[in-house]
């Protein structure tokens, strides 16, 4: 019992110590995943114009054109027109004019203008887009969303999401995800909840304790996460409807590192009640279904394929943080990294029937991420900043990711497309942000 007892405290000690040390430091579009788009579809977008006189609002045109303008912008597949370049009878004909000039813009070099529309009424904003291929001379997409005027950027991408899914031969857009992550707040940590683009950041826990390990549900209902308000590491479910807070796993010594299955019925996590940090799943109340791993060596982190039913994780089993893929059903391990020494914290790409994890791995003195595929071993390195990046997410696309990046001891939390590799920063400059899950695509 003493000796159980001095094991779990001692892995404890060294996850906790792990955590606090990385803490303190036909215009179809074809995605390809492996490598970056060679040209992609040249789009303007015009101005929003009000439809009636009397609900102009130059405020709500400007944002309107500027959340979609982000949404096509990093989308992936599109090229956007620069505003600044287009010429002024354009600016001034817009929406009001019902029929397309094909001609016009085949001359200008674009390939689909977007118009768009708005009509205030009230509290109440309605949002029309039209799309127009201009090789066959059509309408490509034209969709019409209604809300409450205080929702005015949900529901710019939700029309933006719907065009760039129609697109996309429906692969999820991630214009209405949402992406959690953790804040430092001295020698505590909290949770927060931002909109995919870094809008609306909230604090979302409240517990005056280190707050880790964000992990959403597959219905963006809530998320995961690991508290020490008691003084161990458990596992507790938010739900962000009631704000209701909810013990999942109390399991003495380690619940960390929870993983929820793309069915959503299962979570993956480590526990170390038996004496040595171990893979098991358990379901949404706690109940163990099964053991994952059986080895002495530390097993944590893991991810889930898209099939629910592999597991990638990392285990020092080798010598080394390497990482492992466990099909549980079939009882069988394989390790799947080999280049470097130190391969941590894997995030399985979403989209069924993908091999692609990306993971962290030392490069010199500092951490960079890199993509490996695991039926063919191909590895290929996404960052090359002289910072340190890790704790990747997918995006429900399974092309975009979100991760951490420090420099001079501060962290803030980014995202990239992995085709192109441009990292765009996502949160402010006064927080010290890290560790972020990038949710579901959320409709309402």
């Amino acid at each position: 019992m003493k000796t159980y007892i001095l094991k779990t405290l001692f892995y404890t000690a060294l996850i906790i110590f792990c955590l606090v040390a990385d803490y303190a430091n036909a215009t179809r579009v074809e995605i390809t995943i492996s490598k970056k788009i060679d040209r992609k579809t040249r789009v303007t977008l015009l101005p929003f114009f009000a439809k009636t006189s009397d609900s102009t609002d130059i405020l709500l045109a400007r944002e309107l054109f500027s959340v979609l303008s982000f949404d096509l912008r990093h989308a992936g597949y599109f090229e956007l027109w620069p505003e600044e370049k287009l010429p002024e009878s354009v600016l001034e004909r817009g929406i009001q004019y019902q029929a397309m000039d094909f001609d016009f813009w085949l001359d200008y070099a674009t390939e689909i203008v977007i118009k768009g529309s708005y009509n205030i009424s009230g509290s109440s904003v309605t949002i029309e887009i039209y799309c127009y291929d201009m090789a066959t001379r059509s309408t490509l997409f034209a969709r019409t969303v209604s809300g409450e005027r205080s929702e005015l950027r949900y529901l710019a991408h939700k029309i933006s999401g719907a065009f760039i899914e129609s697109l996309s031969g429906g692969r999820p857009s991630i214009t209405t995800s949402k992406i959690s992550y953790v804040v430092r707040k001295g020698v505590n940590s909290e949770i927060y909840v931002m909109d995919y683009d870094g809008q609306n950041p909230k604090q979302v826990t409240f517990e005056n304790s280190l707050a880790i390990n964000p992990e959403w549900l597959h219905d963006s209902s809530g998320f995961l996460y690991v508290s020490y308000r008691n003084g161990y590491p458990l596992l507790y479910l938010k739900n962000l409807t009631s704000s209701n807070i909810k013990l999942v796993s109390g399991k003495p010594g380690l619940n960390v590192h929870p993983a929820v299955s793309p069915d959503g019925k299962k979570i993956a996590l480590t526990m170390s009640f038996n004496g040595n940090p171990e893979i098991y799943i358990i379901d949404l109340n706690g109940e163990i279904l099964q053991r994952v791993t059986y080895d002495p060596a530390v097993d944590s982190s893991p991810t889930w394929a898209p099939d629910s039913r592999r597991l990638a994780f990392v285990s020092d089993r080798s010598g080394t943080p390497q990482i492992y893929v466990a099909d549980y059903l079939a009882d069988t391990v394989k390790r799947v990294t080999y280049r470097g020494t130190y391969n941590t914290s894997p995030s399985w790409n979403p989209i069924a029937n993908s091999p692609l994890i990306v993971y962290t791995s030392m490069y010199g003195k500092n951490t960079e991420l890199y993509l490996v595929d695991i039926n063919t071993g191909d590895t290929r390195r996404l960052t090359t900043t002289l910072e340190s990046e890790e704790d990747p997410s997918w995006a429900p696309d399974g092309i975009h990711i979100s991760y951490t990046l420090t420099q001079n001891y501060r962290s803030f939390i980014y995202f990239m497309d992995v085709r192109d590799c441009i990292p765009i920063c996502l949160t402010e400059t006064e927080t010290d942000s890290r560790a972020s899950s990038w949710g579901p695509a959320y409709y309402k």
